[in-house]
């Protein structure tokens, strides 16, 4: 069987030149991160979902794989006045910036802006979810 997932370790990569934050990891430190309080200005890369579509060959086996991938930042609560840019704005708007029309390795399109959404609120810390969609091929 060849898996030719999506390269998550270059997709942090990108993620990681988008905004300065301290530390890009995979989603098991995004858990361990929201379990015990969390730490700022920092983002997590993970596979949100996948949705195989059926094989589209005899004998051999052929799979389009369609991916959705989730960017979790937590970054700190700001007191801000009224024209400060607001932190998670920019957040949001350079990693869509950066990663969408961007083709990671082991995908065979590029990454499409799949939404956005406002995880948690909690602590003095805020955590968004930046969502991109693409696909790989599963070959056997």
């Amino acid at each position: 069987m060849t898996v030719e997932a999506i390269d998550l370790v270059d997709v942090r990569e990108r993620v990681g030149q988008a905004w300065q934050f301290a530390s890009v990891t995979g989603v098991l430190s995004a858990a361990h991160a929201m379990q015990s309080g969390g730490r700022a200005n920092t983002a997590y890369v993970a596979t949100s979902i996948e949705r195989p579509t059926p094989n589209q060959m005899q004998g051999a086996h052929d799979q389009k794989v369609v991916t959705q991938l989730a960017v979790i930042a937590c970054l700190a609560m700001q007191d801000k006045a009224r024209d400060a840019e607001d932190k998670a704005e920019e957040v949001r708007v350079a990693v869509i910036d950066h990663l969408t029309a961007w083709t990671p390795k082991g995908a065979q399109e590029s990454l499409d802006y799949a939404g956005y959404r406002i995880l948690s609120i909690t602590k003095g810390l805020v955590w968004l979810e930046i969502s991109f969609t693409t696909s790989w091929k599963l070959r056997k």
